[in-house]
């Protein structure tokens, strides 16, 4: 089985395989839209999806709540492997 991943994955990254073809319309679509993944997000994540939203659409609902004292502590708080071991970091 692991040979059948091997060499899906080699076909995959090969020099004008399909990971090269998707990266060049990903930075495409990053020259020309404002934010690249709204469109997919929007439609894919809210649209077509029919469970409930907040629990299956936004990742931020698995981690413990935070208490901030300003706006500005949230984006202080660091990535999302930060927000879910440690409390904000003064900066």
């Amino acid at each position: 089985m692991s040979h059948l991943v091997t060499d899906i994955v080699e076909k995959f990254v090969a020099p004008g395989g399909v990971g090269e073809q998707l990266q060049n319309k990903l930075l495409a679509r990053r020259d020309s839209k404002a934010n690249w993944v709204y469109d997919y997000w929007l439609e894919d994540m809210y649209l077509n999806n029919r469970m409930a939203l907040p629990v299956n659409s936004s990742s931020v609902m698995v981690f413990p709540k935070q208490n901030f004292g300003a706006p500005i502590d949230s984006l202080r708080c660091g990535d999302l492997g930060e927000r879910r071991t440690t409390a904000p970091v003064a900066l």
